[in-house]
């Protein structure tokens, strides 16, 4: 089967690169248009043999720019007899069901969120309202996620299937010890917090700080790490500042060795409103880092078992409840730490792409052959 991964993105997306190294080992030739201008992803993907391509036009959303997309798919798919396109993130699942009646490949599309387009609201645009009424095929990563289109925008369930998102973990570059190390000494705290998110409104960065100010006030020795950017930083700083927090809480502007320092972390604190199926925790699996999440929030509920692999908390009352679990736990850190080992096993059963790839290759063989 030649199959082609449709996405907006050319930076590095592990889930994307695992899924088409297992579809390659599976015998499969794989390609990758994307709307965006050629980047990391594309070197990944040529670096394996596979054939990419870029469709750089703006990306301002006009009725002509969608027909020169439309066309830019189409003779793609036409001229590299494509027989899948697996299209990823509402710009390109727009385009590809639109292009769906023009090529004799399969469209399966695969959607990352759960309810952002009400939270932003772009779920009154028309292209959305379009994708998820013309789309045959969709692929959703949690099973919230499928049980909110089928309640809250009546798509039909036959329409939906929910596979997990899978991984490669050796893509992984784990952190060296000395690394860590010394990032750790440089915080000069007994507990590090560490959040990592975009810092906009549903991320809800803001209630990080508010934790670390109740745990400071409190008497503990603790910083705070916001990792992340957005329209918010300039108000999260203006906030740090306010409440005399500045020597407590670090704003790095930009780091690439986000792994370094979830290792170099003792808890990750993730008061998220917006996640289908959250990629930061599965990364703090990895390093063994303890989480604490929002109860009934993208796949939390069905990955995080309280107390167990991870602590999990009322979203509209974190701060409080996230700051008693960190008064509880700092003192004795073994139980953190045994729900970070839990976490891991989670993450490798039900993540790993040598168990999940299996399920998107039943879907891709099941209404092709």
């Amino acid at each position: 089967m030649r199959i082609l991964f449709y996405t907006p993105l050319n930076t590095r997306c592990r889930d994307i690169e695992s899924q088409a190294e297992f579809f390659a080992n599976n015998g499969h030739t794989i390609f990758l248009l994307t709307q965006s201008k050629p980047g990391a992803l594309h070197g990944n993907f040529s670096a394996y043999g596979y054939q990419t391509s870029a469709d750089e036009s703006s990306s301002r959303f006009t009725s002509v720019r969608v027909v020169r997309r439309m066309v830019k798919l189409i003779g793609f798919c036409s001229s590299n007899r494509i027989d899948l396109v697996y299209a990823h993130l509402e710009p390109c699942n727009f385009i590809a069901v639109l292009s769906q009646y023009f090529v004799r490949a399969r469209v399966i599309i695969c959607r990352h969120h759960v309810d952002e387009a009400k939270l932003y609201p772009f779920g009154k645009d028309l292209s959305y309202k379009l994708t998820y009424r013309l789309a045959k095929e969709i692929i959703v990563v949690s099973s919230h996620a499928k049980r909110y289109m089928v309640r809250e925008e009546n798509v039909p369930e036959s329409r939906i299937t929910h596979i997990n998102l899978a991984y490669n973990f050796d893509l992984y570059e784990l952190p060296s010890s000395e690394k860590v190390k010394r990032l750790r000494d440089d915080l000069e705290a007994d507990l590090v917090l560490l959040s990592v998110c975009r810092l906009t409104r549903y991320k809800r960065p803001e209630l990080s700080v508010e934790v670390l100010k109740n745990l400071l006030a409190k008497g503990l020795s603790v910083k705070l790490i916001i990792l992340g950017r957005g329209e918010l930083q300039q108000e999260l700083e203006e906030k740090i500042e306010k409440l005399n927090l500045r020597q407590h809480c670090l704003l790095p502007v930009y780091v690439n060795n986000v792994l370094e320092y979830m290792a170099a972390a003792d808890v990750l604190i993730h008061p998220s409103l917006l996640e289908s199926s959250c990629i930061t925790v599965k990364e703090a699996g990895l390093v063994n880092l303890p989480v604490i999440v929002c109860r009934n929030i993208g796949d939390f509920n069905e990955v995080i078992e309280h107390g167990v692999n991870g602590f999990i908390v009322d979203a509209d009352n974190f701060v409080e409840e996230t700051s008693a679990l960190l008064l509880k736990y700092c003192g004795d850190r073994s139980k953190l730490l045994a729900t970070a080992y839990q976490l891991r096993q989670t993450v490798y059963k039900l993540f790993d792409i040598a168990k999940v790839g299996p399920a998107y290759e039943e879907l891709f063989h099941k209404q092709s052959s």
